[in-house]
């Protein structure tokens, strides 16, 4: 019939481009070869025929379509199978079976329904289904259209079928040139892909197939990634064999490389051994050689330790990290003296002419603190994923990291400076003669500041105010930084990137001035990554603004915040707040207590209502110095309990007490000392211990010629300041100790 012929048409085309595309890796394969029969749908292909509805492309999506199939004149249910009917650019109407909600876990799919030919099918997450009877009638199978159909053992073709045939319960193109579908559940544990068969559909057709652990694969074939890539899991293989008169592939003791071996392709999920030394003819390693991925988790062969590189193992490009290579980060790689490219220092792995860091590996766990080589020019994506890291120090000769992107909602480009992509690092420091990057309180900047490239994911502050140089941030900048509460963004930014916010758990306060102009899926994240919470969030913003409209979509909480710089007085007491205040809020002061050596003032901030709130930031705060004080020396401490007060560390200026906070109760005025001189760990002396405190006792260790209070960066006790008061005071930042 005409819609069988249009859309076997539509199909090999999209197959033949699926095809070639990979082909630039692995070699090229003739258009010609491809099976003119192999009409498995691909994504959108099946959009021409459909008037009034669009092909899906999800298993998610598809269980969606086939739940909401009510009966009338184009949907329903029958015999179990729920169908659609459509209609093609010929006028012709034909059904497609796009779920299966029967009890029968052996099924047959039917010929026809309401006297139309069921010509297409679509069992994507039927997970009962053991045993599926397709009729002659099918023409197509939608893409994914067996995804999630974990019981499948058997699948069996009518012969009369003119587009697919099977054997052995294993799905192919009526020409036997296209593997269609390797059941899930199948029980084998060895498959002998049949002489003649040259590829797989591009959907992968071996996929989740736990019982499956030899892939014999014949002379024929030439595409392998059309059965095994990212696009598919197949966690249970132990080996692979190629024949060897295969044009295309070769294998070595299970392990699969292209014809002359100069590219390692799958080292199989299941493989026995502990270690493993490349052939020296190996040049690249595909990107799924050692791993795929299941439900976004990434799964590697976990007896697998060891990998010696091959010694003319190459680069594949500039810009890419380590795992771009294919090989498994949790797995020690070792790079012997006679390797061309690479060179290895303490685990640590860099170009031959180590102008080039590609990785401080995931199972390095001897230090906390690390020291990027002078010399080094360039680190790459990913570089600086060992979880054990607090802090990183770059040198001057550092010009370029992380990796160039494009974000795939607006063309608008951005660094991905998932280098420094740690969840335990606290600080980056960038040596002060470098000329394109700079580093302030651990985060890294470019020279000037104007653009904000990574914000530490383990940094132990709760909030962050960007410097009004910024004008532009990176798309993982705040990426996984679960510590931060409130976020103020530069009124010089115009652009916020999507997913600009992910892994931000803790996110309760975010400021977006006015000057946010365009903004792409913020406060959303990718598949398998946390968003920030929507119900803990609050928008500050101008009313009107692109704020407002964001915290519209995301139904978050907006509060007006018309300045990023205002001042609001309490008149009786004199006491003033200055910073990033929301519109009509209230300061209230009582002076609780007045004696000759302190004064004490309970200081609120509320609503116009008299509701007490939280401001979003810290804010300056100014308290006038009593006369009666006259010239002696004045401190301010704020009472946490009855005999805990904490020092605000304030300034004296201008007859006021000035000092910061985010955090209003009783706040003491003293000409009397009420807390010890030292306190342990507080290296910079500003009375807390923070993340600068760390910095600070790392730059004097490296001897960048700063002081510190040597009493209180002695955290063992021992007289000394050490790497031991070093690591005592990042793992106590990083929450290693009670």
């Amino acid at each position: 019939m005409k819609v069988k012929k249009a859309i076997a048409v539509v199909t090999a085309f999209a197959i033949a481009a699926a095809l070639l595309s990979y082909f630039d890796v692995f070699g090229t394969v003739k258009a010609e070869e491809l099976s003119a029969k192999s009409v498995i749908m691909e994504s959108g292909a099946i959009d021409e025929l459909l008037p009034w509805e669009k092909s899906t492309e999800t298993v998610e999506e598809r269980k969606e379509l086939a739940n909401a199939v009510t009966n009338d004149d184009h949907s329903g249910i029958y015999n179990g199978f729920k169908w659609h009917e459509w209609l093609n650019d010929y006028g012709d109407y034909f059904i497609e079976v796009c779920g299966y909600v029967g009890d029968d876990k052996d099924i047959a799919i039917p010929k026809e329904i309401n006297g139309k030919p069921v010509t297409m099918i679509d069992l994507g997450g039927c997970d009962t289904i053991v045993s599926v009877t397709i009729p002659e009638t099918i023409t197509e199978v939608r893409s994914y259209g067996f995804e999630g159909c974990t019981s499948l053992v058997s699948i069996i073709v009518d012969s009369n079928n003119e587009c697919f045939t099977s054997v052995d319960g294993v799905m192919y193109s009526k020409d036997m040139a296209v593997l269609v579908k390797y059941p899930n559940n199948k029980p084998d544990k060895t498959y002998i892909i049949p002489e003649g068969v040259t590829g797989g559909s591009w959907d992968g057709p071996i996929n989740d197939c736990p019982h499956l652990e030899e892939l014999k694969v014949p002379s024929s074939f030439s595409f392998i990634k059309s059965i095994y890539s990212y696009n598919t899991n197949v966690t249970s293989l132990v080996s692979i064999t190629v024949d060897e008169k295969n044009e295309h592939y070769s294998s070595v003791d299970g392990v699969l490389f292209n014809k002359d071996m100069t590219s390692l392709l799958i080292y199989p999920i299941k493989k026995h051994g502990d270690s493993y030394k490349m052939p020296d003819s190996v040049e690249r390693v595909d990107d799924a050689a050692f791993s795929q991925y299941k439900e976004h988790v990434r799964i590697i062969n976990e007896e697998l330790k060891t990998v010696t590189i091959s010694n003319n193992f190459a680069p594949i490009g500039r810009g890419y990290g380590w795992n771009n290579f294919g090989l498994p980060s949790k797995v020690k790689v070792i790079v012997g003296s006679d390797c061309k490219n690479f060179s290895e220092i303490d685990g640590v792995i860099f170009s031959k002419d180590m102008l080039i860091l590609y990785d401080y590996p995931v199972y390095k766990t001897d230090t906390i603190n690390y020291k990027v080589p002078d010399g080094v020019e360039y680190i790459t994506g990913g570089a600086f994923s060992a979880t054990s890291l607090v802090s990183v120090s770059i040198p001057a000769s550092v010009n370029e990291m992380g990796i160039l992107s494009v974000p795939s909602s607006n063309t608008q480009q951005g660094y991905d400076f998932e280098c420094f992509n740690s969840r335990n690092l606290v600080s980056i420091n960038v040596d002060e003669g470098n000329e394109y990057f700079s580093s302030d309180n651990g985060v890294l900047y470019n020279k000037d500041k104007t653009s904000l490239l990574r914000y530490p994911a383990g940094k132990q502050d709760r909030e962050y105010k960007m410097p009004n140089s910024v004008k532009t941030f990176e798309m993982s900048t705040f990426e996984n930084c679960g510590n931060l509460s409130s976020i103020s963004i530069s009124n010089a930014v115009e652009y916020v990137y999507e997913f600009s916010f992910e892994g931000c758990t803790s996110l309760s306060t975010l400021i977006i001035p006015a000057s946010v102009t365009k903004a792409g899926e913020a406060l959303s994240a990718h598949s398998g990554s946390t968003p920030p919470d929507y119900l803990l969030l609050t928008i500050y913003g101008v009313p009107g603004t692109l704020a407002e409209d964001i915290a519209k979509k995301y139904e978050v909480k907006f509060m007006a915040l018309s300045s990023f710089d205002c001042t609001v007085n309490d008149e009786e007491s004199g006491i003033s707040i200055s910073g990033s205040i929301p519109d009509l809020t209230v300061l209230t002061v009582d002076k609780k207590i007045t004696e000759p050596t302190f004064v004490s003032y309970d200081i609120t901030v509320t609503d116009k209502e008299g509701n007490k709130i939280k401001l979003p930031l810290s804010v300056e705060v100014s308290i006038p110095i009593p006369e009666f004080f006259g010239s002696e020396e004045c401190m301010v401490y704020r009472k946490e309990t009855d005999d805990v007060y904490t020092d605000m560390k304030a300034t004296r200026k201008e007859g006021y007490m000035i000092f910061t906070t985010d955090h209003f109760s009783e706040y003491i005025l003293s000409t009397e000392q009420l807390v010890p001189d030292v306190i342990l760990g507080d290296a910079d002396g500003n009375g807390e211990i923070n993340d600068r405190d760390s910095i600070q006792l790392d730059r004097y260790l490296a001897e960048w010629g700063n002081t510190i209070d040597s009493n209180a960066a002695d955290l063992d006790g021992d007289g000394e300041v050490t790497d031991k008061d070093s690591i005592i005071l990042a793992r106590t930042l990083a929450g290693w100790y009670n």
